[in-house]
């Protein structure tokens, strides 16, 4: 279940950010960015600095946390590359390897400081230099490879991304002074006097890096003997790391050297048996009216194995194919009526070990295809939202799942051509459907569809509405007028004033009030200290004095009240306003 929740949030992420119209698209005709897996790495990086954050409090759960979060690394390591179908971002792959570090580093951290702590504790000082050494391992290769992730750059919509490690990187530095502080402790208790040499890992396999290290104890040019050949090793405040990686398996005698004065010191003597890569291979397959299966041969470090032959073998026959540079390859077994059982192998050669898995092929399904549209990408609130659907493949009815926002829904049962009618709320979201699939016919995910749901602006309606009375009266007035000068009437040109100034406010009933209050006090010619009941009072005898009490109720209502009117109030302070500079206008006409 974890596996495939991990996975399945990194798809959805991928996926998700994809930019579809109203009339949609389908999943492998899109071209992903790099988003969705900003997002999910980057809470793998979050779930890093916690582990962090608890080596510098010293918290008790610290190992636990980062076993869990090594884990999580490993699973993501291992099934990302069945997934590859679904059009998972290449970066995902360049990704891998650094987080893969991440942790085992972390690892060396958390363990190396309880190793430290508890050897301190009971006196076991050795130990206590091993857990140290361990530390100070694995903050190198944390800082390395925070800092390769630093300079990754991923794609976003129009723009591009990278991963914030600020935080990270100022939690490195305390664990650096951290470290010091150990050191300094356990100088009091405990320095070798002798010249030892130590290795992260005393059975290695080839192509993974292997760590000497130890004390200097005084020593200058300190170098790394591996079978005869010397390597210098770097030196750090009295601490010698060399960092090497075996190409070819065997026996391997390695040992320190360093000068004091003009004599040469020798340290202890390591043997080193390298083994063989361990290999895995990964598979998935597609059961279609053609039935595909896809893997992956990859090492123990999530890296595809290119180039090597994979042999298919089954009942009835044997096939060999060639992994791609990647360590991909892919078989079609054509139309299947039954089950099929197969083993697929690696042999192994010098370098890898070989690895064989047996897959159970299913019969073959049909395949559907779940196409949706919209009538409309933009609706107001409180609108229905009509999506129409089709499917194509099979006349039968079919039980889909209908997704808002990657969250079910509604399941419904379609039969070819249908529709969904849904209620939305304000704010962009994202419809598909799904079809689980069945022993008959395979599953399928349908096109996203994007509605936009937005609030009416009812200001905007009142504006055009009183703009284009004003232009009908104003081509009434121009053309009945006697003097023909071609310019509009006085009291047209004030209320298209009045309207020019409040256009660019903010939308509420305010607005709208002002903006009848500024045309009908230039009309009357009153002063701008005029009050709203004193306006009111000023057009008791006009025929609009009754909608224009009921609007300046209303406008205090919300104003003075600090009352919340409802959608139906609001609807008629619009059409109060839109009737009192339609009657103060054409009064004299009529």
């Amino acid at each position: 279940m974890k596996r495939m929740l991990i996975i399945g949030v990194l798809l959805m992420l991928t996926i998700s950010g994809i930019g579809v119209s109203g009339e949609g698209r389908n999943y492998s005709t899109v071209s992903p960015n790099d988003y969705g897996v900003y997002l999910y790495f980057d809470s793998l990086l979050k779930d890093f600095n916690s582990i962090l954050e608890g080596i510098i409090s010293k918290s008790n759960n610290t190992v636990n946390a980062t076993f869990l979060f090594y884990s999580q690394i490993n699973i993501t390591k291992d099934e990302i590359p069945l997934y590859s179908s679904y059009n998972i971002s290449s970066k995902v792959y360049e990704l891998i390897p650094y987080f893969d570090s991440l942790g085992r580093c972390s690892l060396n951290l958390a363990v190396g400081q309880r190793t430290f702590l508890d050897g301190l504790s009971n006196k076991e000082y050795p130990n206590s230099r091993k857990g140290l050494f361990s530390m100070k391992i694995g903050l190198r290769e944390c800082r390395s490879s925070v800092n390769a992730l630093s300079n990754v750059v991923l794609s976003a919509e129009n723009t591009t991304i990278k991963f914030e490690t600020k935080e990270i990187v100022e939690n490195l530095n305390k664990i650096e002074n951290m470290i010091g502080t150990y050191q300094r402790i356990l100088d009091k208790y405990f320095k070798p006097k002798e010249f030892v040499l130590f290795v992260s890992d005393s059975s290695p396999t080839v192509y993974t890096n292997v760590t000497f290290y130890g004390y200097t104890s005084g020593l200058e040019n300190v170098s790394i003997v591996v079978n005869n050949t010397a390597y210098p090793a770097e030196v750090v405040n009295g601490n010698f790391y060399f960092t090497y990686s075996f190409k070819k398996i065997g026996t391997y005698e390695v040992y320190a050297i360093g000068k004091r004065g003009n004599n040469i010191e020798i340290s202890n003597k390591i043997v080193l048996n390298v083994s063989k890569m361990p290999t895995k291979l990964l598979i998935s397959q597609k059961n279609l009216l053609e039935v595909i299966v896809e893997g992956h041969l990859i090492d123990k470090l999530g890296r595809g194995i290119g180039g090597k032959e994979i042999i298919i073998h089954s009942a009835n026959d044997t096939l060999i194919v060639t992994t791609n540079h990647d360590g991909s390859f892919m078989v079609s077994f054509g139309q299947l009526l039954k089950e099929k059982n197969i083993t697929i192998s690696f042999l192994g050669n010098e370098i890898y070990q070989g690895c064989n898995v047996t897959v159970t092929l299913k019969p073959s399904k049909v395949p559907i295809d779940i196409l949706l549209t919209a009538e409309k990408q933009k609706v107001r609130v409180g609108k229905k939202v009509l999506i129409k659907g089709i499917i194509n493949g099979t006349a039968e009815r079919i039980p889909l799942i209908v997704y808002i926002d990657n969250k079910p829904y509604t399941t419904i049962s379609a039969q070819q051509n249908f529709s969904i009618v849904l209620h939305l709320e304000e704010g962009k979201h994202e419809i598909y459907a799904k079809f689980p699939g069945n022993e008959k016919f395979a599953g399928s995910v349908s096109n996203i569809v994007t509605i936009d749901v937005v609030s009416i602006n009812y200001l905007a309606r009142f504006l055009i509405i009183v703009v284009s009375v004003l232009l009908a009266f104003g081509a009434y007035r121009l053309i009945s007028a006697s003097k023909g000068e071609g310019e509009l009437p006085t009291d047209v040109q004030k209320a298209f004033k009045a309207i020019e100034e409040e256009k660019t406010e903010e939308m509420d009933i305010l607005r709208a009030y002002r903006v009848v209050y500024n045309l009908l006090r230039r009309l009357y010619v009153l002063p701008k200290s005029t009050t709203p009941r004193e306006l009111l009072n000023r057009l008791r005898k006009e025929p609009f004095f009754g909608d224009m009490e009921k609007l300046t109720l209303l406008h205090e209502k919300y104003l003075y009240a600090r009352k919340k009117l409802s959608i139906r109030e609001i609807t008629l302070a619009f059409k109060l306003a839109s009737r009192v500079i339609i009657s103060s206008l054409v009064r004299e006409e009529l």
